[in-house]
């Protein structure tokens, strides 16, 4: 399969599409990390540690 669009009926279309959906995935990745960091600039409690040293995890 080649990187060249628009060779055959329909390409353009499909490639405007993909386009779009990484835009709105990367668009919705940086809302999540930003998010993020205001609840951690705010001082949010994210729960006690459960547990004294790793490799109880794996009791």
């Amino acid at each position: 399969m080649s990187n060249v669009h628009g060779t055959r009926k329909g390409d353009l279309r499909r490639t405007l599409i993909e386009a779009m959906r990484k835009w709105v995935y990367e668009k919705r990745q940086e809302k999540i990390a930003r998010d993020a960091l205001k609840l951690i600039e705010q001082n949010f409690k994210f729960g006690k540690r459960l547990y004294k040293h790793r490799y109880e995890l794996y009791e």
